[in-house]
């Protein structure tokens, strides 16, 4: 068997897999929805009566990590959800005092952000 055959070979066989790869990385019509940055940034929906009401009128409210910017929470929902937004309002929600038998203790605070999309645009929170 001559010797230069032996590397043609593993050639050829590491030229097919790096293409298969290379086929399977990229789906076509396909992007990654959720980076690490968008996960970070937006904990989860902030779902109530008041944020479902106010979803009808396109504006959104996430609960978001503590220390979010605005800038932050604009750009994680414009890559997660694929939308323009048109404005951001931030609020702090306190921590509050609770009572358990005798015992106290406290609800832990969080902070939310209320997100304004340009007109047309929706996001699919909860199915309808």
């Amino acid at each position: 068997m001559p010797f230069g055959k032996i590397f043609t070979k593993k050639e050829q066989k590491f030229q097919a897999e790096k293409e298969k790869k290379q086929q399977e990385a990229v789906p076509q019509g396909k992007k990654p929805k959720a980076s690490a940055f968008a996960v970070n940034v937006l904990r989860n929906p902030h779902i109530t009566e008041k944020a479902v009401q106010m979803a009808e009128q396109n504006h959104y409210v996430f609960q978001v990590a503590p220390t979010a910017t605005k800038h932050q929470v604009k750009r994680a929902v414009e890559d997660l959800y694929d939308v323009e937004v048109a404005g951001i309002r931030i609020v702090a929600a306190p921590p509050k005092p609770t009572r358990w038998q005798r015992k106290r203790g406290t609800k832990s605070g969080y902070k939310k952000a209320i997100v304004t999309l340009e007109k047309g645009q929706k996001i699919e929170i909860l199915p309808t």
